[in-house]
């Protein structure tokens, strides 16, 4: 079981390569998917930090959902040891 993580890992990203996401060369858990409107996500263990348009957010989430049986938490509101706002419009 010490290599799950590992194992997880790398699930995630092939899924998201497979799905147009691209590893950033600066840091290997940050996936890009170049739109006109970008999509970030950051991976930490088995955590995903989604970044983009409201809409772009809630079909990305409709995909992985229908590949990934995932639990979406909602807007985020705390992260290392930060306050997030995030804007309603």
């Amino acid at each position: 079981m010490k290599q799950a993580g590992l194992a997880w890992c790398n699930h995630l990203t092939r899924l998201l390569q497979n799905m147009d996401f691209k590893k950033t060369i600066s840091d290997q858990c940050l996936l890009i998917k170049t739109t006109r409107n970008p999509i970030y996500v950051a991976t930490y263990i088995d955590d995903l930090l989604v970044a983009s348009p409201y809409d772009e957010i809630i079909n990305f989430e409709k995909d992985l959902l229908q590949k990934l049986k995932l639990k979406v938490l909602g807007d985020l509101r705390h992260h290392l040891g930060l306050n997030v706002e995030t804007p309603k419009n």
